[in-house]
């Protein structure tokens, strides 16, 4: 697949394998991709020098844009005009390098990773930026806009912020909530003010949460309620907080979590104040270091939750939960 069964990339792909001690199984399959564009990287130069820059260019731009590329943006990275382009990419197919149909993509996978891996970083960074930009204002999907962002320096252009946070929420709906985290740390690099800074945060230290990176999720949750934001903000910080500290937290996170939530319990009021009394209520059930305290937070639970008949239910179903747990009579 590497290949695309070119017997001369064959032939240096194993050589290379060889040489770096890698020996056929299916664990070292992935070794392939690691090596191979090293292996390979000196004869595809070396065509593509033979080609001619705007071959190379053109070469370069598709690399940068991944699977298959368009010919007008692609032509726009590598600085041609369309008929160039067009002109380079028949060039690029007759050598076997780019197949050229609707859109324009690498035959051989081992090749493509050669021709990226030649760029510089500060040049592939800069295309990377000049992808990201073409694609905005083609106003694509944003995850295809926030993978070259991922890769590309920051350029304090208030467009990424958004983009970045649509991208994470679409990962995040799709049950991918670590890819969400890497578009959140990226959008953060761009200048925020106080209350945007204090919403990446929240939502940052949520999905890593989700996917286990409990350090950092602990930094950034506590960071968002640091940060100077709209108290919404900070109370769902504080929810997730405590959430954090039933997954992950010892006895002081726990502590440390609840008083956070007490403490943003005094900021809010009606439906919100019920919630965040609902999630405590939640932590002090959950964490053996705060059992003592559930009769006060049910009691105060079920005073607030008086008169609203969602929370109601949700009070007698936690004085329910807690009557299992002391061994009540099962009808009750």
């Amino acid at each position: 697949r590497a290949t695309g069964g070119n017997p001369l990339f064959l032939r240096e792909l194993v050589g290379a394998l060889h040489d770096a001690g890698t020996y056929a199984s299916t664990v070292s399959a992935s070794a392939i991709h690691e090596v191979g564009p090293a292996a390979i990287s000196r004869f595809v130069l070396h065509r593509l020098e033979r080609l001619g820059p705007a071959a190379t260019d053109l070469a370069r731009a598709v690399a940068i844009l991944g699977g298959d590329a368009e010919l007008v943006p692609a032509a726009q990275i590598a600085e041609l005009t369309v008929e160039e382009a067009r002109t380079a990419a028949d060039v690029l197919s007759q050598s076997e390098i780019l197949s050229v149909d609707q859109r324009l993509g690498f035959i051989h996978p081992v090749v493509q990773a050669a021709v990226y891996e030649s760029l510089l970083p500060g040049e592939r960074a800069a295309r990377h930026l000049a992808a990201a930009r073409l694609l905005a204002e083609s106003q694509v999907a944003p995850e295809r806009v926030a993978t070259h962002l991922l890769k590309a320096p920051p350029s304090a252009d208030v467009r990424w912020i958004q983009i970045l946070r649509a991208a994470a929420a679409g990962s995040a709906a799709r049950g991918d909530p670590r890819t969400a985290a890497a578009y959140l740390r990226r959008a953060l690099e761009e200048p925020l003010d106080d209350p945007a800074r204090s919403g990446l945060l929240c939502d940052l230290g949520r999905w890593e949460t989700a996917t286990d990176n409990y350090q950092a999720a602990e930094t950034h949750l506590l960071a968002a309620i640091e940060t100077p934001a709209d108290p919404e903000i900070h109370v769902r910080a504080a929810i997730w907080l405590g959430r954090w500290a039933i997954a992950h937290g010892g006895p002081v996170d726990a502590r440390r979590a609840l008083d956070t939530q007490l403490v943003q319990l005094s900021a809010v009021e009606g439906e919100r104040a019920l919630e965040l009394e609902a999630e405590m209520l939640g932590l002090v059930q959950l964490h053996a270091s705060l059992r003592h305290l559930v009769p006060e937070r049910l009691a105060e639970f079920q005073r607030r939750a008086a008169g609203n008949p969602r929370f109601e239910r949700m009070a007698r179903i936690h004085a329910a939960c807690e009557q299992m747990v002391q061994g009540g009579p099962a009808a009750e």
